[in-house]
């Protein structure tokens, strides 16, 4: 059920001090460098109708990667949390393990766009 897959799917928050378009193409830049396929997610697809929450005013980027222990996909929401800006990376499907290496390299090309937690 779409319940459990949403109870498995860790979810890591950041916060940052950019605007919320400076830190999407920040995240953007750093999923490309840390080996990432961006997801084309036009949002037009009418096929995820079990799914309520739209993102709202938040800047969502989807992407994966393919890991010696196969794909590993996420996605990145930024959006405006009173005088900072929050970023939240959704784990999706993939290896734990090799998900958090990805997770460390991403964070590490993100650098000072995001603030230390």
């Amino acid at each position: 059920s779409p319940l459990k897959e949403k109870q498995s799917t860790r979810v890591s928050c950041f916060a940052s001090s950019r605007d919320p378009p400076a830190l999407f193409e920040a995240l953007k830049t750093a999923l490309d460098a840390a080996g990432a396929q961006l997801v084309d997610g036009g949002g037009s697809k009418g096929d995820d109708d079990d799914e309520p929450e739209d993102h709202g005013d938040a800047l969502v980027v989807e992407a994966s990667l393919k890991s010696p222990k196969g794909l590993i996909s996420l996605l990145g929401k930024v959006r405006r949390d009173g005088d900072k800006t929050a970023l939240e990376i959704l784990r999706g499907k993939g290896d734990i393990l090799a998900y958090n290496a990805f997770q460390t390299a991403l964070l590490a090309h993100l650098g000072d766009a995001v603030d230390a937690p």
